[in-house]
């Protein structure tokens, strides 16, 4: 994992790349005491800026919708194990708004819908769990004026 930073950064084009990397941020949230979580990660800030901007990039899909909406709302709960630096901090917080404007974009929103109509879990379990929380304008019943 210590080369993870420079894989997102050199092949952030690769879609399975950066597709695989959503699925080790996911782990890497859920797995404080077991491993290197992501907010004692050293080059975490790194990894999401890329990450965002990558999958910003490729586009929606159901996975990445997920990675994007599940990062943001760790990242407003967390604080990176140097939260005591300022700059740093402010990157964090940067890149959790980065994530939520993804999941707030027309398109991708219109791709959680279609995902939630598909009956994915992922999309399912995310609308029934911080739907409210993070704001996901694609799980919310007043569909109209969702996508302005």
């Amino acid at each position: 994992m210590s080369m993870l930073h420079e894989a997102i950064t050199q092949y952030g084009d690769d879609a399975e790349v950066v597709d695989h990397t959503g699925r080790i941020l996911h782990v890497m949230q859920h797995c404080e005491g077991m491993g290197t979580s992501l907010r004692q990660y050293p080059h975490a800030l790194a990894v999401l800026e890329a990450h965002v901007r990558h999958i910003g990039h490729l586009g929606p899909t159901a996975e990445r919708y997920f990675a994007a909406a599940t990062t943001a709302q760790y990242l407003a709960k967390e604080a990176p194990a140097w939260s005591d630096d300022a700059a740093l901090k402010a990157r964090w917080d940067k890149a959790q708004a980065s994530y939520l404007a993804l999941v707030h974009r027309a398109d991708w929103c219109s791709t959680a819908r279609e995902g939630l109509a598909a009956g994915d879990w992922r999309l399912t379990w995310l609308a029934e769990s911080m739907a409210s929380e993070l704001g996901l304008r694609a799980s919310q019943n007043d569909r109209p004026g969702a996508e302005e």
